[in-house]
C-alpha cells in the first residue's frame, strides 16, 4: 500500500506527461562540458553517453546530469523534459527526496502547470533545500530554485487547502524515507546474515515500502548512495538469490487474507534480481555508447532514427546491459515519433491503445494519416487503428485525442523554427 501511495505521489510531483511538447533536437557538443565545474563528472571529458551509463547503474549524480541535460538540451544530451522527468523518477530508487525536489523543480520551472500541483511543487521547493547540490547547481550557473519556489509563494492565496495538501506531502515523504532507510538495512543484513525468523520478517516488511528494484539495488551493493558511487556486484546478487532460497523455511505460510505471501514476494525478488545480473554481464560498453551518441545525435538520417528505435528496444528488453524500464522505453519511442518516425508513431498508439488510453492512441494514430510523406502501409494500419480506436471508446475520442494533437502540433512547430535558427546560425 505504501509504495503504491508514493508511487502517485511522485507522479504528481514530477509531473510526467506524455504527450508534452518535450522533444527538441540538441545543439553540437560542446568543446568543454557545462558539468565539469560541478565536480560531478567522473573525468573531465565525460560525454553524454558515458554519464548516461553511470545513471544506468543508478549513480545518483549521474542521474542528476542526466536529468539537467535532458531538461535543458546541454552537455551533449538533446532536449527532451519527458526523459528529464522520467530519469529523476529513478532516483527514488536511490533514497534522494531532496535531489528529486531539486530537479523536479528545474523541470516545472519550463512548463506550463496546473494550480492543483501548487501544494506538490511548494513541497519539492522544501525537499530541494536539503540538497547538497542545490548551491552547486546555483553557483555554476546551472539552476537556481529560489526565484521559483518565491514566484509560487504568490499564488498560495488563490489555492485553497493548499496547505492542507502540501503538510501531508511533507509528513508522508519524513515516513517514507525512515522506512526506507530501514529497508534498505533489512535488505543488506538479509543478504549478509545467517538466516532467521527475524531476518525473514524483516526483508518481507522492507517489501512492502519498497519496489522490487529498489530491494535488488540494495541487496548488489554496500555503499553510501548520498556519497558514494554504486559499487554494484553479481557475486553479491547471487548470493541475495541464494540466501532467498535458503531461508524460505522461515516464510509465513499463513498470509492474511487479502495480502501478498512471502513466497509471492521471494519469487518477484528472485526474477528482478536475475534480470539486474543479466544486465550486468550483457553491458557491452563500446556499442551501447554508440547507440546512445547516434540517439543523441542532431539529424533525421536513418541510423539516427533506427538508434532512437533502438533506445525503446533496449529500456524495454534490458539488452545490451541497459536497465529494462518500462517508462524510459515508453519515453524514447514517444522521442522517435516527436521526431516525425512514422513507424515510432505507429508503435506508440498501440502501446497506448493496449493500456487503453485511448485518447492517446487516437492522437498518435490520426496524425500518420494527415503526414504526406507515410508509407502507404503505416497509414493502412494507422487508419484500421483508428478505427479500432473510436469503436472501442466512441467518436468523442476524437475531440479529446484532437487536443492531444494539438500539443503534438505545438511542439513539431518549436522544432522546426529551432532548427531553422541553428541553419542560419551556421550559414
Amino acid at each position: 500500500m505504501k509504495i503504491r501511495v508514493y508511487k502517485k505521489l511522485a507522479i504528481a510531483i514530477l509531473c510526467i506527461l506524455f504527450l508534452y511538447p518535450c522533444a527538441f533536437a540538441k545543439a553540437a557538443q560542446p568543446a568543454a562540458s557545462p558539468f565539469a565545474a560541478t565536480g560531478l563528472l567522473a573525468r573531465p571529458d565525460e560525454s553524454a553517453e558515458e554519464i548516461l551509463l553511470r545513471a544506468h547503474q543508478l549513480d545518483a549524480r549521474a542521474i542528476a546530469l542526466a536529468v539537467v541535460g535532458y531538461a535543458r538540451g546541454m552537455g551533449g544530451f538533446p532536449r527532451d523534459p519527458a526523459l528529464a522527468s522520467g530519469w529523476n523518477a529513478q532516483l527514488a530508487a536511490v533514497n534522494d527526496a531532496a535531489l528529486t525536489g531539486l530537479l523536479s523543480l528545474m523541470i516545472f520551472e519550463q512548463a506550463d502547470f496546473s494550480d492543483d500541483l501548487l501544494s506538490s511543487i511548494l513541497a519539492a521547493c522544501t525537499l530541494a533545500q536539503g540538497s547538497d547540490l542545490a548551491p552547486i547547481f546555483r553557483e555554476k550557473g546551472l539552476f537556481d530554485a529560489r526565484p521559483f519556489c518565491e514566484s509560487l509563494k504568490k499564488k498560495k492565496s488563490s489555492v485553497p487547502d493548499w496547505e492542507k495538501k502540501y503538510n501531508k506531502l511533507i509528513e508522508f515523504n519524513k515516513i517514507y524515507e525512515k522506512d526506507l532507510q530501514e529497508a534498505i538495512k533489512a535488505v543488506r543484513a538479509f543478504r549478509d546474515e545467517p538466516c532467521s525468523p527475524q531476518l525473514q520478517q524483516d526483508l518481507n516488511t522492507a517489501q512492502e515500502t519498497a519496489i522490487p528494484e529498489t530491494v535488488v539495488f540494495y541487496a548488489a551493493t554496500t555503499h553510501n548512495p548520498a556519497k558514494d558511487a554504486p559499487d554494484w556486484s553479481a557475486e553479491r546478487l547471487l548470493l541475495f538469490i541464494d540466501k532467498l532460497d535458503s531461508c524460505e523455511r522461515y516464510e509465513n505460510k499463513n498470509p492474511a487474507p487479502g495480502t501478498v505471501s512471502a513466497a509471492q514476494r521471494i519469487k518477484v525478488l528472485a526474477r528482478t534480481a536475475k534480470e539486474a545480473i543479466r544486465e550486468i554481464v550483457s553491458l557491452d560498453r563500446e556499442k551501447a555508447l554508440s547507440v546512445i551518441r547516434s540517439a543523441h545525435g542532431l539529424g533525421y538520417g536513418k541510423e539516427h532514427t533506427d538508434a532512437v528505435r533502438s533506445m525503446a528496444v533496449h529500456y524495454r528488453d534490458g539488452s545490451l546491459g541497459f536497465p529494462g524500464r518500462g517508462l524510459l522505453s515508453l519515453l524514447w519511442l514517444q522521442h522517435a515519433a516527436f521526431e516525425f518516425d512514422n513507424e515510432s508513431r505507429l508503435l506508440l498508439a498501440m502501446e497506448w491503445f493496449s493500456k487503453k488510453q485511448y485518447a492517446e492512441a487516437w492522437a498518435w494514430a490520426d496524425v500518420i494519416g494527415k503526414d504526406k510523406d507515410a508509407d502507404e502501409k503505416t497509414k493502412k494500419l494507422a487508419a484500421m487503428l483508428v478505427a479500432m480506436i473510436e469503436n472501442q471508446a466512441g467518436k468523442d475520442v476524437r475531440q479529446d485525442g484532437g487536443r492531444l494533437q494539438a500539443l503534438y502540433f505545438q511542439a513539431t512547430k518549436a522544432l522546426t523554427d529551432w532548427l531553422v535558427q541553428q541553419d542560419e546560425r551556421e550559414q
